[in-house]
């Protein structure tokens, strides 16, 4: 006798944010910089909780066919980042040799505060860096 078994494997489930979910981001940088060399800027962000839903069931505007996981590393390519004063500090652009780097490079020695703003899954913010950047 054989016994088949067929499975859907989760094929019509999804997941979607829970009625607490929230997003945090934080971030790292050094807190010492020199004017004209890179500071390269790293980030995390945790979301959830997560609830498993149906594919076909009514619910929220956010849907994903994986499980989010809790925390994300090297999520830097993923955000916005905010420079306070902006004057001075410019950002690198994606490089395909390393997609997931994320440098800022000042043209004037200052205090300088940074911060990052996530767009997905929902809006956050990142808490605030300061570093010196020197001549």
């Amino acid at each position: 006798m054989v016994l088949l078994v067929a499975c859907s494997c989760g094929r019509d489930e999804m997941w979607e944010p829970d009625a607490s979910f929230a997003v945090e981001v934080g971030i790292e940088l050094s807190e010492q910089g020199k004017v004209g060399v890179p500071v390269v800027l790293s980030a995390w962000r945790r979301s959830g909780p997560w609830r498993r839903v149906r594919s076909g069931s009514a619910g929220g505007t956010i849907r994903l066919r994986k499980r989010p996981p809790a925390i994300e590393h090297d999520v830097q390519a993923n955000l916005s980042w905010i420079v306070e004063p902006s004057s001075g500090a410019r950002f690198n652009l994606p490089d395909a040799a390393d997609p997931l780097k994320r440098t800022v490079t000042f043209s004037e020695p200052g205090v300088y505060r940074i911060h990052a703003l996530n767009a997905f899954p929902a809006r956050g913010q990142s808490n605030v860096k300061v570093i010196r950047v020197a001549p």
